[in-house]
């Protein structure tokens, strides 16, 4: 669900619920919010407060062997450098004059405020810290004042700024000028903006996560791995692979693991915060890149595609534009072919005529002292708004090529985009990257005065005779001094170059190193994969791979260039069987993945006990009821429970009993539901309600008497023409008692319950599958 729909809302109680679906931690949130507000009114400062008091408001300085009451994550972990750590972990006490001035009651002031920012950025500094953490600023500013502020913890305030359509905010004037006053005016908090106790706004930073791009944050917190490893029980070496498996089976959790193995087959870690550090690097570099399949997902979005846009004259266009595939595809050939990291696969690529095609002093000039240079120097600096009347004149008399031209060249290029210098019509005499800004040069360069518009260029290839008329899709090189290329990439201009031979400056073939890349396909099974990947799904075959003996190539449709997958781009999928079975999926991807299991394993779970609920003994029974009565690809995955044994092993049955609830009320009935499409007489069998007390029910079934129907339909309903029974079911409200009686989740698997031969015989069935 969109943060943009939660905050539509206007009713507070269907808002309420909405968090409430969406943030697994709610209930854990609100605990923390009205613990933080009764000892912020103590008028405590942070360093008289005890170690477990002052983390509510800071968080820690480390989650490992966590002492503390509270999950650092929740409303963000500052983390960040050593030096925020530090802050958090001993140097606490210098925040105290900003801690104490935060106002207690009220509305807040831009006055208070502004001194609240200048003391935190004094604190800051005594403690030694370089940089102004802005996280930990509004982390403690969200708990103590969860009316008024917003966390920007785990980039909160992007898809904020998003849905309430504002500008990014990156620093403290525009989260208080701009982002704020934009919240306050929502109908949900405008009232309670000033009113301490009320924390509807701060908890709108449990619910970010819903965005598509923190979903691998979000499923790698979903459970504790029982033991580190590093490495799958079922490795995912294959080029193509797929895990599947039922919902909450880590799936999601373990591509993390198979990507960067994928990737760095090398590297090796201790720990899983290790391995996360590894994969947010390998994202970073672009090595690794996420994409979600689904129903309207298709090949212009994941290869290529027409895009309208609008140019500078406000006309439309529709180039051409490469899609997640086809970039990382790209990527991955530029390293498998040793490109030089100077042409990057991503830059522009420029065309420029400096002084025309003759012999010229200018370009030599050019050539030696690594710059590019245009003329019309009467227009004045570019870069400047404070151009003389006569230079704007001068610029409005050129004609449209020249004065796109200088737009091109000063506000356009910019630095890592590469510049061929033409020869003629058909070739080109150089190659080089831009390597600074615009400069304007008003004694112009050599002997002309009038080619003051001037950009540093590394010149890393000079006095060619390269051939790109073909590269070109067949168009010649127009006289237009400087214009952007896009009919090809650097990665096919680098493939020309070195079959004509040319040896690029500063750059050694032993230098560079091939590297592998990573694409991770989510939910793989939700797309038309005939849709997404068209023609293609045959080049992702190991064997029709770029470099291997039977290497296939193929003409894109759009661009009509050439395409190939390199055998160094690894495509890893999740798929969640309770949406597609396996034996439903695209014969064509089936023949081409590798397909790796996922099942649920209770064993995870094994001594986990909560208000003498084992959790391992009623996962295994669930599941062992739902094989029965639908199947083992719609059984329940243990990351469901793993957040109650979290809780559990930290020694909070209090709050792992009240997560237990949580769990079965918002996700494990709710999947039920879906399963036996809202059968609720199998919903109760699953949870043996059937077999339980009627006290200790969570679906109440009650057979509707003859009276009752005749009052609801007449004498002549004919409901119960052959005796039937009419039964009403109804889930239980979650106020009810029945979710907080510990032994209405024991009665699930306790074997003495049974009542029925009925119950008997499923008991029987159930024990057959078990020893199958």
């Amino acid at each position: 669900m969109e943060l943009k729909f939660i905050l539509e809302q206007r009713n507070r109680a269907e808002f309420q619920q909405l968090l409430e679906q969406n943030d697994r931690y709610y209930r854990h949130r609100l605990q923390m919010l009205e613990m933080a507000a009764s000892l912020f009114q103590t008028n405590k400062k942070l360093s008289q407060m005890t170690a477990p008091e002052r983390s509510l408001f800071l968080g820690q300085n480390s989650n490992k062997n966590n002492p503390y009451e509270f999950d650092v994550n929740l409303f963000g972990a500052p983390g960040g450098n050593g030096e925020v750590r530090s802050v958090i972990a001993s140097k606490y006490q210098f925040l105290d004059d900003f801690f104490a001035a935060i106002p207690r009651t009220g509305v807040v002031t831009t006055p208070q405020y502004e001194n609240l920012v200048s003391l935190f950025k004094q604190g800051i500094e005594a403690s030694g810290c370089s940089k102004f953490p802005l996280v930990l600023f509004t982390r403690i500013l969200t708990i103590t004042r969860p009316d008024t502020f917003v966390s920007s913890a785990a980039k909160a305030l992007e898809p904020i700024c998003k849905a309430l359509e504002v500008k990014q905010v990156k620093d403290t004037e525009s989260y208080w000028n701009r982002l704020l006053p934009e919240l306050h005016k929502n109908e949900l908090f405008s009232e309670s903006v000033g009113v301490p106790a009320s924390n509807y706004l701060a908890l709108l930073d449990g619910i970010v996560w819903v965005e598509s791009e923190n979903k691998i944050n979000e499923e790698t917190n979903k459970y504790v791995m029982k033991e580190p490893t590093n490495k799958l029980k079922q490795p995912c070496n294959s080029l193509n692979s797929i895990l599947y498996g039922p919902p909450g089976t880590g799936k999601t959790y373990h591509t993390i693991e198979a990507a960067v193995k994928a990737a760095e087959p090398s590297f090796s870690w201790h720990s899983r915060e290790e391995l996360k550090a590894e994969y947010d690097r390998l994202v970073s570099d672009k090595r690794i890149r996420f994409v979600t399949f689904h129903q309207s997902y298709g090949y212009e979005e994941f290869v290529e595609g027409l895009r309208a846009v609008s140019n500078q004259d406000n006309q439309i266009e529709y180039p051409i534009q490469s899609g997640i595939f086809k970039q990382i595809c790209q990527d991955a050939t530029a390293s498998a072919i040793n490109q030089p990291a100077t042409l990057k696969p991503s830059a522009k690529i420029w065309k420029l005529s400096i002084d025309g095609v003759k012999s010229s002093r200018v370009r030599d000039y050019c050539f030696e002292n690594n710059l590019a240079a245009i003329g019309w120097g009467d227009t004045g600096d570019m870069s400047s708004e404070e151009r003389s009347a006569e230079e704007q004149d001068y610029f409005e008399s050129l004609g449209a090529l020249a004065k796109s031209s200088i737009m091109e060249f000063s506000n356009r290029m910019a630095e890592g985009d590469i510049v061929v210098c033409v020869k003629g019509q058909w070739s080109i005499q150089a190659v080089g990257v831009v390597s600074g800004d615009y400069q304007f040069r008003e004694e112009g360069v050599e002997d002309r005065l009038d080619f003051c518009h001037v950009m540093p260029v590394d010149w890393l290839a000079i006095g060619l005779d390269v051939n790109l008329y073909e590269l070109n899709d067949n168009t010649r090189l127009t006289l237009k001094t400087c214009y952007e290329l896009t009919r090809f990439t650097s990665i096919e201009l680098y493939e020309v170059l070195e079959k004509s031979g040319v040896k690029l400056k500063s750059y050694s073939q032993a230098d560079s190193k091939r590297q592998n890349y990573v694409l991770v396909i989510d939910e793989i099974n939700r797309g038309n994969i005939s849709k997404v990947f068209g023609e293609l799904i045959t080049l992702i075959e190991p064997s029709k791979r770029k470099g291997q003996e039977e290497a296939l190539e193929l003409t894109l449709p759009y661009s009509g260039k050439p395409f190939s997958v390199p055998d160094n781009l690894y495509i890893i999928g999740t798929m969640n069987t309770a949406d597609r079975s396996l034996a439903m999926m695209d014969t064509a991807l089936r023949r081409r993945f590798d397909f790796v299991e996922m099942m649920p394993k209770p064993e995870l779970l094994e001594s986990a006990v909560v208000k003498g609920i084992d959790l391992q003994r009623l996962l295994e029974v669930l599941n062992q009821r739902i094989e029965i009565l639908y199947d083992r690809e719609h059984t329940l995955g243990h990351a469901f429970l793993m957040p109650v044994k979290a809780l559990v092993d930290k020694d909070k049955e209090e709050l792992a009993f009240t997560e237990l609830q949580s769990v079965f009320q918002n996700k494990i009935i709710p999947l039920l539901e879906e399963y036996f499409f809202e059968d609720w007489n199998k919903i109760r069998l699953v949870l043996a309600d059937n077999q339980k007390p009627l006290e200790k029910q969570f679906i109440k079934e009650h057979v509707q008497e003859n009276q009752e129907l005749n009052a609801l339909f007449g004498v002549k309903h004919n409901l119960d023409l052959y005796g039937q029974s009419v039964v009403k079911y109804t889930l239980v409200d979650k106020a009810d008692e029945v979710w907080c009686d510990a032994e209405s989740y024991i009665g699930i698997y306790s074997k003495g319950s049974k009542t029925s031969d009925e119950n008997q015989e499923f008991e029987s069935s159930r024990q057959m599958v078990t020893e199958q």
